[in-house]
Parts: C-alpha cells; structure tokens; sequence
C-alpha cells in the first residue's frame, strides 16, 4: 500500500530501524542517541512512559519529535516540557477516568486492579481514591 499517497515523504527515505529497550530509560537513551546519529529525523516510541520521560525531556534540542503508542505517564501531557512528544493512547488518568465511570454505572462496590506498579499505577490508584 501507498503510505504517501499525497507525496508528503518524498523528501524522506523510510526505513525502520527497530531497538528494544525494554523499559530501561539509560537503554533507551541510547537507542535515541543511535537513532539521532543515523539521522532519524522522528522516533515511534518508547512504548514505556519510564524511558519516554527522559527521551522526550532532551528531544526538543535535537528537534526530533517522538510519538509514543503506549507510554501513560500523565506528565507527559505537559506540553511546555514535552513539547516534541506526542503520543496515539491515552494517559492513565484517562483510563482510570473510564473504568471509574463503568464501576460507577454497574454499580460495583468491590473492584480489584492488577496491573504492573509504577508511575502510571499510583496515578490510576489515586484518581480511585479521591473518587
């Protein structure tokens, strides 16, 4: 399939370069600093909001814009620090907003989260109980 069919990319050569860091931020730093060196002009990722958030701190100074597919990290919304990271899922506090809104429809009382720990978790968690 024609990816660009209005000849937006015809300046650009793509070609996936593809590196797992998984979830390390000092890999993926690296894998950044990689790519910039290869002459990435725009990088699809980190997946995890804890190698995204140092990434996406440093990218504006190389100009290069990230679009992460699943890092939910809400202080990654903050457009006046990261403002070359854009991202295609929603932050957790969108979701834990949505699961929210389900328990209260079926009227649930009693629900159980299992889910990895970390930033993203304490921000679902605390949405919860203020609600």
């Amino acid at each position: 399939a024609d990816i660009d069919c209005a000849g937006i990319l015809s300046k650009f050569k793509l070609r996936l370069i593809s590196e797992n860091d998984g979830c390390d931020a000092r890999v993926g730093f690296g894998s950044f600093l990689r790519l910039n060196a290869l002459g990435a002009v725009g990088v699809i990722g980190p997946a995890c909001s804890v190698t995204a958030e140092p990434v996406a701190r440093v990218s504006p100074f190389f100009s290069m814009p990230l679009v992460s597919f699943s890092s939910e990290a809400v202080e990654l919304s903050d457009r006046s620090h990261f403002p070359n990271y854009f991202r295609m899922a929603g932050s957790g506090q969108i979701f834990a907003k949505g699961w929210l809104a389900l328990i209260k429809h079926l009227e649930w009382n009693d629900v159980m989260v299992v889910a990895e720990t970390g930033r993203e978790f304490d921000e679902f968690v605390r949405i919860f109980e203020h609600s």
